[in-house]
């Protein structure tokens, strides 16, 4: 898949998530910092929507995922929590959505994501795909 590619599967598996679980969802007609709007029970998130294929180099069971976005200048920006309330991500190696907070992305350039806990037993700051599933 190429890169637009992996965008379209990662919004089909986000939209089919949200029939799913009974959540309005609608995509904004303008470019925004996010790509779609949920509407849960009356409360409106702004999500941005990402694809996430790349082990990380060097860590077994991790993957990178990239958090900044290319604008139309092509210059890269970190997603803040003042213009996304949340971040979904596909991990395709684990066929999962995961759900990523402002605590965990606001001005962060990438961060890694667990499928499995990492070989020196480390704890602290250790982002487990398990524990983020939507």
């Amino acid at each position: 898949m190429n890169r637009q590619q992996k965008g379209e599967y990662a919004h089909l598996r986000f939209q089919a998530r949200c029939v799913e679980k009974g959540i309005i969802v609608s995509k904004p007609q303008v470019e925004t910092r996010y790509d779609f709007i949920l509407d849960d029970q009356g409360e409106l998130k702004r999500v941005q929507v990402k694809f996430c294929d790349v082990a990380s180099s060097g860590s077994k069971g991790a993957y990178q995922l990239n958090l900044r976005m290319v604008g139309k200048s092509y210059h890269k920006r970190c997603y803040t929590a003042a213009e996304v309330d949340m971040v979904i991500v596909w991990i395709h190696g684990e066929q999962s959505l995961v759900c990523l907070t402002p605590e965990l992305f606001d001005g962060k350039s990438g961060i890694v994501l667990r499928a499995k806990p990492p070989g020196n037993n480390q704890t602290k700051g250790v982002l487990m795909i398990k524990d983020l599933i939507w």
